[in-house]
Formats: structure tokens, C-alpha cells, sequence
């Protein structure tokens, strides 16, 4: 028993049969590589040397990792510098303006007196 599949106009018939199984097609090749998969092949007589352009593009490739890591320090620290300037500044105005622990300054400017969080508290955040 047969089954015709519709299909569009134009197109070859597709001819269904239970009586045949269906069979999958191959995922690896005779060597049990996936397909699509790349496999190097080595290269013949191999030099035991990079060239110097090869070395030249692994130094280059090196001294830009040092450089950034370098930026990434020198970024750290002058966060670190801004945090420092930040908390004196916010030190000269408690000390002007008489100010305890228990006091806040909003992001606006204004005084809070006994609005700070607790210690315990602010630590958390």
C-alpha cells in the first residue's frame, strides 16, 4: 500500500511506503569525524622555527595584552583616586557644617539631620 503526498504544482511526486524503512543519512565519515568538521592536517616538513613576521605578530599580539592590562591598572587606580577625593570632600562638609554620623546629605544638597542609616545597615548595601 501506497500513499502520493500532495505536493505543488510542478514539483516531482513524492511517493510514501511503509513498506520501506527509512534510513538516516551519515553524520560521521569513514574515520568517525563529524561532518562539517575541520581537521588540520599537518604540514609537511614542519620548521622548527616561527618567522620572524610569525614571532614579529606573537610579540606584537603580546605587548597589547601588557598594554591592557597596564590601562585596566591605571583605570583601577584612578577610580580608587576619585573614591579617595570623593570621601574628603564629603568629610571637609560634615566638619563645616558640624555634622555627625547620625546626619545625611542628600544627592540635592540638602542637610538630614539623624537621617543617616545605621552603621550595621549601610555596610549591607
Amino acid at each position: 500500500m501506497t500513499k502520493k503526498k500532495n505536493s505543488q504544482p510542478g514539483a516531482p511526486e513524492v511517493v510514501l511506503s511503509p513498506d520501506v524503512p527509512l534510513v538516516e543519512a551519515p553524520t560521521t565519515n569513514a574515520n568517525g569525524v563529524p561532518l562539517g568538521s575541520v581537521v588540520p592536517m599537518p604540514m609537511p616538513g614542519t620548521p622548527a622555527r616561527l618567522s620572524d613576521i610569525d614571532r614579529m605578530a606573537l610579540e606584537l599580539a603580546r605587548q597589547q595584552r601588557l598594554t591592557a592590562l597596564a590601562d585596566a591598572r591605571a583605570a583601577i587606580a584612578q577610580n580608587e583616586k576619585a573614591e579617595l577625593s570623593y570621601k574628603y570632600v564629603v568629610l571637609q562638609l560634615y566638619m563645616k557644617y558640624g555634622l555627625t554620623d547620625a546626619d545625611a546629605i542628600s544627592e540635592g544638597g540638602d542637610i538630614v539631620k539623624g537621617g543617616a542609616l545605621p552603621q550595621n545597615q549601610q555596610r549591607q548595601q
